[in-house]
C-alpha cells in the first residue's frame, strides 16, 4: 500500500511541478538563477559537441543508423534524424 501512496504523491507533486513551469516566465525567473541556468545550457551543448567525437558516441551513431528508422530526432552534430525503434507512431 505505501508504494502505491508514493506514486501518488509522486504524481500529484509532478502534476504541480509541471503546472507551475507552463505558467511561469522569463520575467518570473530570479534574475540570480538566470545565469546558472544559461551556465548549464551551454555546458550541456559543449559536452554534446565534445561528446559526439567519442568512440563511444560512434558505436551508438553507428548503432542508430542500424535502426534504418529516418524520423524526426536530430542528432546534435552529425546530421542524423532517427526514431527509437519503439516507437509506436512510425509506420510499417
Amino acid at each position: 500500500m505505501k508504494e502505491r501512496e508514493e506514486m501518488s504523491l509522486a504524481k500529484t507533486t509532478t502534476r504541480k511541478v509541471a503546472a507551475w513551469i507552463a505558467q511561469v516566465s522569463f520575467e518570473k525567473i530570479p534574475s540570480d538563477v538566470i545565469k546558472p541556468i544559461k551556465d548549464s545550457v551551454i555546458d550541456t551543448i559543449g559536452c554534446g559537441i565534445l561528446g559526439s567525437t567519442s568512440p563511444f558516441a560512434k558505436l551508438i551513431r553507428d548503432y542508430i543508423v542500424g535502426w534504418k528508422s529516418a524520423g524526426s530526432i536530430p542528432n546534435l552534430c552529425h546530421g542524423l534524424r532517427s526514431r527509437c525503434p519503439n516507437d509506436e507512431t512510425r509506420p510499417g
